[in-house]
């Protein structure tokens, strides 16, 4: 929510994704959110028993989605050895 300031909580996968279109981002990066929220989805509401297969595709993305959109913060110290 606060990376990409969308209202995630309330919105629906869709919404969430489509929200997501207008962000800078990878095309790569927004496919893997779209199959986790989608199984994610699946699961929750049509009760779908996902195969071993699906979800290790979907931690594999979630992984990728946080570790490519995180902000890298400088620390402090280094900030101020720099100025």
């Amino acid at each position: 929510e606060n990376r990409y300031d969308i209202h995630a909580l309330e919105q629906t996968s869709d919404e969430i994704i489509s929200a997501l279109r207008l962000k800078t981002m990878s095309q790569l990066n927004k496919e893997n959110l779209q199959q986790l929220l989608v199984l994610a989805d699946l699961v929750k509401f049509a009760k779908e028993i996902p195969i071993g297969s699906e979800n290790e595709e979907s931690m594999k993305n979630a992984i990728a989605f946080v570790e490519e959109t995180k902000i890298i913060e400088t620390p402090i110290e280094q900030k101020e050895q720099k100025v």
